[in-house]
């Protein structure tokens, strides 16, 4: 599927006959990390490619060229300068150049200035002392393996002086009979952690033009979940300990899967998403060098694993093929209004508790009660918005003191998710400026956060389930949170730069998504903060943007789990049942869509390739049905605060338009005095909800921030042309 990532690759491009042609098959040209690429020269028909001479700025490099096994000439170049290499083929009187950028290992590529400090974690992971402050570190290599007796599936320690002798075999899909054994690498990139599996037998080194005959040139990437804006690099589950390894999953490597992550992919760790992808684009690019092309690439992921599949697939179209999300969010935007509303609701109840019972509490949040004490018990929304709680230990560590205090470091590490982006959000403009900025002389990160004009609990007033008198007092009294997040009786508002930025970069749209066949799945998880109308929601983004929703697949069980406690052993075996069945499902609609040599655009392949049995369907009592009226009424959808308000399903709204308070727009009567307090407390008006948020557009694509916040576009791949 190479030739359908438009934003990535170049390879398949047509050439005027009798020219040669260069293709930087790693990655684009422009994107190149760690000072190598594969590189093709394509050769006009009835030449001799021993005629063939390749340089690097004049640095001959034809040697590592040769025509392979496939008939193309190609060759894997190395030491690559940092900024622009000029790579020239010549045949007799022809030539071709193509301009290479490389960019260091340690990063970044597109993400812009990386946020100071960070914490180095090599060590924990095996690798010995971070060589520097992008945390590099010698790349390590082992090898595990399935043995014959192995329960469950666990891999063990391979000893490569002294194999095994119980190493079972596994067939792939591509028909390969092999020794189940893994290779496994560990190593560093844009200052995280990534580890690359695949079957490979170690009596056989790899390369990119002969790659592990165990490896059916797929990959299946692990995107984790959590929320939490990080200084830290993080360890790759599964590099610490000893004994067994059941972390690389047995159904993709036994298909002949590789199976890639990184800790920049762990939304407990990280929450920018341009790194994130920064992160999938290096790991990707490490594969191609090592291994050779990669078909297509499909991902997982549960929760925050799922915000970054949706929002990359948007904003960074082809560097997934296929997403599989889980338990799954839009994008954090949304997560964090809902976190934040709940504690401001925690708040108000905290100085009012009598007046309001569990049913009253219950409707003016949607029936997401239990959701948002899972929220206030993780306090996240101080881990999304408190600079002083979550930079490495969470909220019940003790912070290093580099940690931002407003009294004794006032120009110290804000641990919010925006300041961890300010490269991507740009500093608050001065007119908004706190006491603290102004005696710093510099902005604090434009911040997203708003609810001005949310009228919060409506519908639960005019439907009966409160009182006009619980309906003023909540929206007089719950107010909002200042740039410290602490509480103020005014709401928040706001910077209209961040909204801008969101909605470009962190806000999936679905502007692009049509492009991505979605297998969404997920276990009832509704009281254990990952609700089923998540789900509901990108289904409605995408029919906003793309008139429908072909190219998304929901599926639904009934059995409860909760992902905090643990609790529900059948919601997890159901959830791990499901996670195999989507695997397999979308392994079989990506095959038919690379298969598809029809021309259409690739979001029509999307929807004409779909497998018949990859259809909505739920699980009720472990039993399947497609009614869709049937799953609703045994699975009813719950709400949260926003929703009650009057928002839309579709979660998009960051800041909502204003309209004018009318009394007549109410279908509840309001005292004289009630009505004075409403006024004084929205002032300006309330959400119109019937116009789209202030700030919406669409998802960019292939934004690059080197050049300062709010992003550029990067521009179509370099190519090669005549010199």
């Amino acid at each position: 599927m190479a030739t359908t990532m438009a934003g990535v690759a170049v390879a398949g491009a047509v050439i005027a006959p009798g020219s040669l042609d260069i293709r930087v098959l790693s990655n684009r040209a422009d994107l190149i990390t760690g000072g190598d690429a594969l590189v093709e020269v394509a050769r006009p028909p009835h030449t001799d490619a021993d005629d063939i001479r390749v340089n690097i700025d004049r640095r001959d490099v034809t040697s590592e060229f040769a025509v392979r096994a496939d008939g193309r000439y190609l060759g894997l170049v190395t030491g690559l300068k940092n900024g622009e290499n000029r790579l020239t083929a010549s045949l007799g009187d022809r030539q071709a150049t193509i301009a290479v950028t490389n960019h260091p290992i340690g990063g970044p590529v597109l993400s812009g200035p990386q946020v100071t400090p960070w914490v180095c974690e090599t060590e924990k992971a095996g690798l010995g002392p971070a060589q520097d402050a992008q945390c590099d570190a010698p790349t390590k290599v082992d090898y595990l393996y399935k043995s014959t007796s192995a329960q469950g599936g666990a891999l063990l320690p391979y000893d490569v002086h002294n194999p095994p002798t119980d190493v079972t075999t596994t067939t792939t899909d591509q028909g390969k009979t092999v020794p189940y054994i893994v290779r496994r690498e560990t190593g560093t990139a844009n200052r995280g952690m990534y580890q690359i599996s695949v079957i490979s037998d170690p009596r056989t080194e790899p390369k990119p033009w002969a790659g592990p005959e165990g490896w059916n040139r797929k990959l299946y990437y692990i995107f984790q979940g959590g929320a939490a804006a990080m200084y830290r690099q993080g360890v790759v589950a599964g590099t610490t300990g000893q004994g067994s390894y059941s972390f690389i999953p047995d159904f993709a490597l036994s298909r002949g899967f590789a199976v890639a992550t990184s800790t920049l992919g762990v939304g407990g760790q990280n929450t920018n998403t341009v790194v994130s992808a920064e992160a999938l684009m290096m790991a990707k690019e490490r594969i191609a060098e090592e291994f050779g092309e990669i078909r297509y690439t499909m991902s997982t992921g549960c929760s925050g694993g799922s915000v970054q599949q949706h929002v990359i697939s948007d904003t960074y179209p082809g560097l997934l093929d296929g997403i599989l999300p889980s338990c799954g969010y839009e994008d954090w935007l949304a997560f964090d209004s809902e976190t934040v509303d709940c504690s401001l609701f925690d708040n108000f109840w905290n100085r009012d508790p009598g007046s309001w019972s569990a049913d009253d509490r219950e409707a003016v949040m949607g029936g997401s009660g239990a959701n948002c004490g899972k929220w206030k018990g993780g306090q996240y929304a101080r881990m999304i918005n408190d600079p002083r709680i979550g930079c490495t230990t969470g909220p019940t560590g003790v912070e290093p003191d580099w940690v931002y205090d407003p009294r004794r470091n006032p120009d110290g590490t804000r641990c919010t998710f925006w300041d961890q982006q300010v490269s991507i959000y740009g500093e608050r403009d001065k007119r908004s400026w706190g006491p603290v900025e102004h005696r710093i002389g510099h902005g604090f990160a434009n911040r997203p956060v708003d609810n001005v004009g949310v009228q919060y609990g409506l519908e639960a007033v005019e439907s009966g389930k409160i009182t006009p008198e619980q309906f003023v007092a909540l929206n007089e009294q719950v107010g909002g949170y200042d740039i410290d997040m602490n509480w103020t009786r005014s709401r928040s508002t706001a910077d209209p730069a961040a909204l801008s930025s969101a909605y470009r970069t962190f806000s999936t749209s679905g502007a692009h998504l049509a492009t991505v066949p979605i297998i969404d799945y997920r276990v009832n998880m509704d009281q254990a903060g990952h609700p089923a109308w998540r789900s509901d929601a990108v289904r409605r983004r995408l029919i906003k943007v793309n008139g429908n929703a072909d190219n998304q697949v929901i599926w639904k069980s009934g059995t409860p789990f909760d992902p905090f406690t643990g609790a529900g052993a059948d919601g997890q075996k159901e959830h791990t049942a499901l996670t195999e069945k989507a695997f397999a499902t979308m392994d079989r609609w990506l095959t038919a869509i690379e298969a598809d040599e029809s021309g259409k655009p690739l979001a029509a392949k999307v929807v004409a390739d779909k497998p018949a049995d990859a259809v909505d369907t739920c699980w009720i009592n472990g039993v399947a049905t497609t009614d869709q009226q049937k799953c609703a009424k045994e699975m009813p959808n719950i709400g949260n605060p926003r929703m009650v308000a009057g928002g839309p399903l579709s979660d998009d709204v960051l800041k909502c338009q204003i309209k004018p308070l009318g009394r007549s727009d109410y279908r509840v009567k309001f005292t004289d005095d009630q009505w004075r307090r409403l006024q004084r407390t929205f002032p300006d008006g309330v959400c119109d909800y019937g116009k789209p948020s202030v700030g919406y557009q669409l998802a960019q694509p292939w934004l690059t921030f080197r050049d300062g916040p709010g992003g550029r576009p990067l521009g179509d791949p370099p190519r090669s042309t005549r010199a």
